[in-house]
């Protein structure tokens, strides 16, 4: 038998009878059992063995490990939950990891911000402070030098229309991971583009006044939630501004749960 049919079968076995976590005092255990076993001397044979054993107990807890890692989701900060009221894509979240944000929750925009939160429904400018914006972009339109435009909303047209576009504000996409799912990311920013001509604005709708800016400094993702296009946008008002407030942005959006549409 091959060794990796061998490591198939076992993660095959452990994912029928494996439990979801390891025992809580295994740790403890093997830690307290190796202080009070003394060495023994073994001969050729006997060492042979144990050799053997010690390599199938390292992949069978590699194995075990690869499963879990796989299988569950983002930690997420423990404590009380709070649930989106109006946005469209219903999810929870944790309320010590938005416990310093102010939150707009709107049916296509839901805010965490900084400081008094803008409404969600409505287009704004350049701001101060730092946020984590989500949006549904299941219809988005972008401004050009011969009027709106309508792009694709899957994650990777979505990034490709916006770069057909030279004034925005919008860095190289690439693959990336976020809320515990697969996504496209770019960096967002002044250095990327020039607004002086142009909004650098995402619309989600063909109306005026709901949308997001690219004008600050910030990171740009494009994911599918169960059928549903989302934007997530992580902004602030400079890029020393935008390193501190990452790890406030990074909990937060690891404690997002979807709920099962």
């Amino acid at each position: 038998m091959t060794e990796t049919r061998f490591e198939a079968l076992v993660v095959d076995w452990l994912s029928d009878r494996a439990p979801a976590a390891a025992p809580e005092a295994l740790h403890g255990t093997v830690v307290d059992h190796a202080r009070r076993t003394a060495q023994r001397r073994v001969g050729w044979r006997s060492t042979s063995v144990l050799a053997v054993a010690a390599v199938v107990a390292g992949l069978l807890l590699a194995a075990f490990a690869a499963l879990l890692v796989a299988g569950s989701p983002p930690p997420a900060p423990d404590g009380p939950r709070a649930s989106t009221q109006a946005f469209n894509v219903p999810f929870t979240y944790s309320v010590s990891a938005a416990a310093d944000l102010g939150v707009a929750d709107g049916d296509l925009i839901i805010e965490f911000n900084t400081g008094p939160s803008a409404a969600s429904a409505v287009l704004t400018g350049p701001r101060t402070g730092a946020g984590v914006l989500i949006a549904s972009i299941a219809t988005p339109v972008v401004h050009g030098p011969d009027g709106r435009r309508s792009i694709r909303s899957d994650p990777s047209g979505f990034f490709e229309d916006l770069a057909a576009w030279g004034h925005l504000t919008v860095g190289r996409a690439r693959d990336a991971t976020v809320v515990g799912r697969p996504a496209r990311a770019a960096d967002v920013g002044p250095r990327f583009g020039d607004c002086s001509t142009m909004p650098c604005d995402v619309h989600v709708t063909g109306g005026l006044f709901q949308g997001f800016y690219l004008t600050e400094p910030g990171a740009l993702f494009a994911l599918d939630v169960d059928g549903e296009p989302l934007a997530i946008l992580v902004w602030a008002e400079t890029d020393e501004r935008l390193a501190a407030f990452m790890p406030t942005a990074d909990a937060l959006l690891a404690s997002i749960r979807f709920e099962e549409r």
